[in-house]
């Protein structure tokens, strides 16, 4: 009986160390997770931090990249503009001395058709001139000295109608000593006049 009671005692003490040292392991197991946890937590802490860091840097890279392919693509749009007024201006330019030029080559045109013109006019008198002066020259040839002096002393209805005889018209002869009426002249000149030819 006391051995029994010996071995109970000694197997409860065992029971109870092994108890103690269970109780001791799980204290320690459960320390240990739970220091396990904590170092888990800080490393996730740590973790979080640098991704948030990370996810800023990035965040903030992405935006100064796109800030900065947003400013050269708005300057190089913006020197595209300036390129295009440019050979929009060199364009207008262009044209303008075009139409300028253009604009003085048919003034100097017009010039020398008009300078042309006016001497064909010029010219044109000058034969009529002449070829008047030579028929009137030979009129006075045909008719003779004498019969001028004849007309120049005969009256006016008879030199009128000696004119009329020999195709002239719109001729006044005189001898230069009778006064003569310029208004009857003018007169008989106008009305005598065939009408101007346009």
């Amino acid at each position: 009986m006391a051995i029994e009671i010996t071995t109970q005692s000694q197997e409860q003490l065992a029971r109870q160390e092994a108890t103690v040292r269970e109780q001791q392991a799980k204290g320690k197991l459960e320390r240990q997770q739970i220091e396990d946890k904590a170092a888990n937590e800080v490393e996730r802490k740590q973790l979080i931090e640098a991704e948030t860091v990370s996810s800023s840097i990035a965040s903030t890279g992405h935006a100064k990249a796109e800030a900065k392919a947003r400013s050269q693509a708005a300057q190089l749009e913006g020197n595209a503009n300036v390129r295009v007024a440019r050979t929009r201006a060199d364009a207008v330019k262009v044209k303008e001395g075009m139409a300028v030029g253009l604009e003085n080559s048919k003034r100097d045109q017009e010039l020398t058709h008009t300078e042309l013109i006016d001497q064909l006019e010029v010219e044109m008198q000058k034969g009529l001139s002449v070829v008047e002066s030579s028929k009137f020259q030979r009129i006075m040839n045909a008719v003779g000295k004498e019969t001028v002096v004849a007309l120049a002393k005969a009256g006016p209805e008879g030199q009128a109608r000696l004119l009329k005889a020999l195709g002239l018209e719109g001729y006044l002869i005189t001898d230069g000593t009778n006064p003569i009426n310029l208004f009857n002249t003018a007169k008989g000149l106008t009305g005598a006049m065939p009408p101007a030819r346009s």
